[in-house]
């Protein structure tokens, strides 16, 4: 999988970087600094973090095409049915217009397609609230999968130039980013409400 390709180019990439530092640190006579072996282990947490951040932004986000895909087929479904059932009633409204009495297969048929259109709403509101959650979920993977990447490219710079501070700021952008992918996962579980989804649509 890319994400898989990417974890193993990333761990390869700083595990030469940290063989490339000890051995210039010996040449100099430097002291090695166990803070980068830390820099290097987080930077690979960071890299696994960012490939499942991506693979779940790549799930969230065929989710959303499947529900919108969804809502636009119950909303042809929905207009088929509503052109049927006014065709019905202007009928009945004409026959009750020529004072004879309604057909009782014309009423029973205005009954059921009521129904299935009540049903097919019930439905369409479902689909709007798949769409949204699915919608919101991707944006929070993918915010979260470019914050741990710009904090995986700034921490291996901390790396290359020995520099404690970049280290420690690559760790608050990865907390930035791990906490935006926790924020779809909980957005993965929760429904939104009736009222977040005329929001939506006015947006």
């Amino acid at each position: 999988m890319p994400e898989e390709d990417l974890t193993e180019s990333t761990e390869s990439a700083i595990e030469t970087v940290l063989d490339h530092n000890r051995e210039k640190q010996k040449q100099q006579g430097e002291p090695e600094r166990g803070w980068q072996d830390w820099a290097s282990i987080s930077t690979m947490m960071m890299a696994l973090l960012a490939g499942l951040g991506g693979m779940l932004a790549g799930k969230t986000g065929n989710d959303a095409i499947i529900e919108r895909q969804r809502e636009i087929v119950g909303l042809v479904d929905r207009n088929e049915l509503q052109l049927q059932l006014e065709i019905l009633m202007t009928r009945r409204t004409i026959i009750e217009l020529t004072g004879r009495p309604v057909p009782d297969d014309i009423r029973t048929r205005i009954r059921e397609m009521d129904q299935q259109l009540s049903g097919v709403l019930n439905q369409a509101h479902a689909d709007d609230l798949g769409t949204i959650v699915a919608m919101h979920a991707h944006e929070y993977f993918a915010t979260g999968t470019t914050l741990l990447s710009a904090a995986i490219t700034i921490t291996g710079m901390s790396i290359v130039t020995r520099r404690r501070g970049l280290w420690i700021l690559g760790l608050l952008i990865s907390l930035g980013g791990v906490l935006c992918m926790g924020s779809g996962a909980m957005a993965m579980q929760t429904e939104p409400t009736a009222e977040a989804v005329d929001v939506e649509v006015q947006a």
